[in-house]
């Protein structure tokens, strides 16, 4: 039932039981209605007993959250918050009257202060839109009209060549030897050139062990003992070479494959190698690549124009921290005229414009952020920093 219908129903209901000499419970009882339904819509269609006639419509006016005294006529006005000006003609009681006033009142304040969104309120018309109007109007009786439209040409797609660089593979697909003859003469044919075509091939990564055997040599006095010295390993006593943590490293911060889903993947060709093992080997990995990072940052802060942004993270187990304490990562990176982008992450445990500051040490140029205070207070220390920002960013002052 629709809202009409329900307010029919228990109205016919409720002025049943006004004219019977029954109670409340007996006559729900007696015709198997809902106590709580009955309940609700007696409170929402009588007016309370204690409160006289005359004062059961009033109008209220609100206004920065104050309720006035109500006048003498029947309805309701609310005014909101940017002056406009409701009024509402309802038959309702004073307590259902306050209930509708503070629900009025609470979606003006969540209409202007509230968070906004994309939301299209009528949606659902991209799904039922042919089905309402097929439902809605009836069939034409005449025929309906006909136009014309002119002809039109649409490009044919065209696939991109696959690159050069790519290591070939030609296979030769030729006639069978009973089909070398001309079906009308009988003659042997003659070639006179190919058709080619080009399928991509994907190969999936080789896993192959590497077994290190050492000659041992000796002398004949027994005193001697000598054995070839092992390769340098990128972490010592542990089985990863430089191509399995080059394929780790890639795979996670590349690929956005987390490294339980690594471990899973190696699982299916018998390899057992632990996430946790993986995770120390990319702290351990991190600190062969300082070198590379500090040299990255050292090109960095030669360029003319930097962005950088800060993003909140959460971090479990820092020393001397709680796990409630935000920590911020930090991303600096070269505008887009650069050919070879340089992007750096660093982290810090708080906001502090001093660490940005040692990070940027030597930089002179545009600085392109969001405004926040760290990077002002690094403006006014270093003035050769010049702050700008985005059209995203200048747009939230004009919402």
């Amino acid at each position: 039932m629709n809202r009409e219908q329900k307010l029919r129903f228990w109205r016919k209901h409720i002025t049943a039981w006004q004219q019977s000499q029954l109670s409340q419970a007996e006559y729900v009882r007696q015709h198997q209605l809902s106590p709580q339904s009955f309940k609700y819509y007696r409170r929402f269609l009588l007016p309370p007993p204690d409160v006289p006639s005359s004062q059961v419509f009033m109008p209220v006016v609100v206004q920065d959250n104050l309720v006035a005294a109500p006048s003498e006529d029947v309805g309701l006005t609310l005014v909101t918050p940017q002056g406009f000006r409701l009024e509402i003609r309802a038959n309702f009681h004073a307590e259902s009257l306050q209930r509708l006033l503070k629900e009025q009142f609470r979606l003006s304040k969540l209409k202007q202060f509230g968070p906004s969104s994309e939301r299209f309120e009528a949606q659902g018309m991209l799904f039922n839109e042919a089905e309402q109007l097929v439902e809605g109007e009836e069939e034409p009786a005449s025929e309906p009209e006909t136009q014309t439209v002119e002809a039109h040409t649409r490009k044919k797609p065209v696939r991109k060549p696959l690159p050069d660089n790519l290591p070939r593979e030609i296979k030769w697909i030729d006639l069978p030897d009973g089909e070398r003859n001309c079906d009308k003469c009988n003659e042997p044919l003659r070639t006179f050139g190919d058709e080619s075509s080009c399928k991509l091939d994907i190969i999936p990564a080789s896993v192959k062990v590497i077994e290190y055997r050492r000659l041992k040599y000796a002398c004949a006095c027994e005193e001697c003992v000598k054995t070839a010295l092992l390769p340098k390993s990128p972490i010592p006593k542990s089985i990863a070479t430089p191509g399995l943590l080059a394929w780790i490293i890639v795979s996670k911060y590349c690929d956005a494959l987390p490294l339980y889903r690594q471990e899973g993947i190696l699982k299916r060709i018998a390899i057992n190698i632990s996430r946790a093992t993986m995770a120390e080997w990319m702290i351990r990995s991190s600190l062969l690549l300082e070198r590379i990072y500090t040299a990255l940052q050292e090109r960095l802060v030669k360029l003319p124009a930097l962005q950088a942004d800060e993003t909140p993270l959460q971090v479990l187990s820092e020393p001397d921290r709680s796990a409630q304490n935000k920590s911020y990562m930090w991303l600096y990176r070269s505008t887009s005229a650069l050919s070879a982008p340089v992007i750096l992450y660093d982290y810090q445990s708080g906001l502090d414009h001093e660490k940005t500051q040692t990070f940027l040490e030597g930089f002179s140029g545009y600085l392109q952020c969001d405004g926040y205070f760290a990077c002002k207070a690094l403006s006014n220390k270093q003035p050769e920093i010049r702050l700008v920002g985005c059209m995203a960013h200048a747009r939230r002052k004009f919402k």
